[in-house]
């Protein structure tokens, strides 16, 4: 992937091709990179899967250059020209897959599937997350739970195409810690991203105090910490309507104690009823 100077970059490679169940995983990764950021147009070498977290851009997939915006997931099929240029401060998730095997429905769609985009993925990015979850991970369950969370991945984003840990690594200056910090304190935000308790939390879980961390998150990421856990709660509560759960159920699932309290806020954060919300999606 040849690519210019990132500002904060975490990046999984695997140079060999790592077979989990029928799938060849040759690359993934979580990116979060500064304006002007680019990844230089270059034929694919596998298929790509890339799911964009925040920010802003622009990316050539399939012979056509789309902008690139929050919840919109992308495909590159192998053999296809592929680049993407920051125009702000950028995260996305990428995979680099292939199949082992010669046969398989799954193949079947994505080697014939011409790249294209899909907006709304949201369902995508947590299983992006969960896999990551489970890429540094060595216990008894690593492979299995790998295995599910990369089927997850994939499958989900056929599901959504067809309808149109962690690895460490070593910190050599003040500044490399601080954005180790901040990459755990972001992955952390999104997988409790439900959890109404997660911010009095993080001094109990990362060992320093809210004013620290809260301060380190606006250095490095560029947003208060307080509004990106509320935009990702809400994020996961459309993505739940969406899908048509009630909004009782939603209300439950995103740590409200009451359908009111959780009406509330939707409207306040939104701007309409989740009700509304829903009924734009399920009628």
């Amino acid at each position: 992937m040849p690519l210019r100077r990132a500002r904060f970059h975490f990046d999984t490679v695997y140079e060999d091709r790592r077979l989990i169940g029928p799938y060849a995983l040759l690359q993934v990764g979580d990116l979060y990179c500064e304006q002007g950021y680019t990844i230089l147009p270059h034929v694919q070498r596998v298929h790509e899967l890339t799911y964009v977290v925040s920010g802003a851009g622009k990316t050539l997939t399939g012979g056509t250059t789309y902008p690139m915006e929050p919840g919109t997931l992308f495909y590159n099929r192998r053999g296809e020209e592929h680049a993407i240029t920051a125009s702000e401060s950028l995260r996305f998730f990428y995979l680099g897959f292939d199949f082992p095997t010669p046969d398989g429905a799954l193949r079947e769609f994505y080697e014939t599937l011409t790249g294209c985009r899909v907006s709304h993925a949201e369902a995508v990015g947590d299983a992006f997350i969960r896999m990551f979850g489970e890429i540094g991970a060595h216990d008894l369950a690593a492979g299995t739970l790998l295995e599910s969370a990369m089927q997850e991945v994939v499958g989900t984003a056929c599901r959504l195409l067809g309808r149109v840990d962690t690895a460490p690594y070593r910190a050599v200056d003040a500044r490399a810690v601080d954005e180790r910090l901040v990459y755990d304190l972001v992955h952390y935000l999104d997988a409790h991203a439900a959890d109404p308790d997660t911010l009095a939390s993080l001094p109990r879980e990362f060992g320093y105090s809210y004013t620290h961390l809260a301060s380190k998150f606006r250095e490095i990421i560029g947003e208060n910490l307080r509004e990106y856990h509320t935009r990702r709660r809400f994020e996961r509560a459309r993505e739940l309507l969406r899908r048509g759960e009630s909004v009782t159920q939603t209300a439950e699932l995103t740590g409200y104690q009451s359908i009111h309290a959780f009406s509330r806020a939707f409207r306040r954060v939104t701007g309409e009823a989740p009700r509304t919300y829903r009924q734009r999606f399920t009628e």
